[in-house]
């Protein structure tokens, strides 16, 4: 029994994890040299709900999914103090997008169903 009830929890647990594919772009312009970089956000296991997250060089990305909501942010090193936080929930076409834009820098995170 006890085994049935963990291999359940882990299936409910991969088939919440598959509910969003996100991913984030660096944009950055700051030097005689446009890059473009670009990461797949990783699922992380939180009780509850689902997140995934990445570093992409000086910044960090992450995306909570719980019961229909999305808490999705991007916030710059080395403190991640500066960046945004953002609430809501899929577009009628199972996407959500966030971005953080500077002068030099632009992030986009772009997630979908």
């Amino acid at each position: 029994m006890k085994k049935i009830f963990i291999i359940s929890l882990l299936t409910l647990g991969s088939l919440s994890t598959m509910a969003l594919d996100c991913s984030i772009v660096k944009r950055d312009n700051s030097g005689s040299i446009f890059r473009k970089i670009s990461k797949k956000l990783e699922p992380v296991s939180i009780p509850g709900g689902e997140k995934l997250s990445v570093d992409i060089e000086d910044a960090y990305a992450s995306v909570m999914y719980v019961d229909g909501r999305i808490t999705a942010m991007i916030t710059l090193a080395p403190t991640y103090q500066y960046g945004n936080l953002s609430t809501g929930s899929l577009d009628p076409n199972g996407r959500y997008k966030l971005s953080y834009v500077t002068p030099e820098i632009n992030y986009e995170l772009n997630c979908k169903e």
